[in-house]
């Protein structure tokens, strides 16, 4: 309700009722497409595949992507092999202490205010029903504004959800490695690509050491029950 607003030389009130709603939870309208075709494509014959139309839709497109099964397992042994670096840099992402196991584990840390540090996996993942990640986590010094965060993206990393979270303590933290498990059930059937982070609140205090035991280390990550996405083609515009 929005009281006293100047219209026309008068004094006049407004009241309305809003609803929230997640654009991205299907609401009751939803229409999901259904597609025909054969489950086994032959190699060098052409395959016809048939879809519903949904209505209101303006388009539609299609990729097409190899699938890898079995536990996925990333340490930092490789350094940085298979992740993007989205660090504002002047620190080590790869140390050898301390770790959970091997020779080296990843570290995150604010050297400045930048708001998030981050390592992105680069390949993406098609999630099941007992999809689960699966990681050694060691939260260092950091104080309550500094939070490490695991995020999952559904749209090829434009928008992120947080999945995992831990916030600093404002002191020593955490003294050794702890076991850390997150289940990715809900997301079945869609592809994921995962962002491992240390985010800062942008204001208040933060350790801005880059060693000594200061920050976010992460070590043995998981990704079990889950099919990794090989060679993906890029989204290709269907005509009906």
């Amino acid at each position: 309700e929005i009281r006293g607003v100047r219209l026309q030389g008068a004094t006049v009130n407004f009241a309305y009722h809003v609803q929230a709603f997640d654009p991205a939870v299907p609401g009751p309208d939803h229409v999901k497409p259904v597609i025909a075709g054969s489950m086994q494509v032959p190699v060098g014959v052409p395959s016809s595949y048939t879809f519903t139309a949904v209505p209101q839709a303006e388009g539609y497109q299609w990729r097409q992507a190899t699938r890898e099964t079995g536990t996925v397992v990333e340490g930092a042994e490789s350094n940085l092999a298979g992740f993007m670096d989205q660090t504002s840099g002047g620190y080590d992402l790869a140390v050898r202490s301390p770790v959970a196991s091997g020779s080296f584990s990843f570290h995150l840390a604010h050297p400045s205010p930048v708001r998030m540090q981050a390592l992105v996996y680069e390949k993406g993942f098609l999630a099941g029903p007992t999809s689960e990640l699966r990681f050694k986590s060691r939260l260092g010094w950091a104080s309550a504004r500094q939070r490490a965060v695991v995020h999952v993206s559904l749209d090829e990393g434009r928008s992120w959800t947080e999945v995992y979270g831990q916030s600093g303590t404002d002191g020593a933290g955490e003294p050794a490695f702890n076991s850390r498990v997150v289940g990715l059930g809900a997301f079945a059937g869609r592809t994921l690509q995962f962002r491992f982070g240390y985010d800062y609140a942008g204001t208040g205090t933060y350790f801005a050491q880059t060693a000594g035991g200061v920050g976010w280390y992460l070590d043995e990550i998981e990704l079990g029950n889950l099919e990794r996405l090989g060679t993906m083609g890029s989204p290709v515009s269907v005509t009906v």
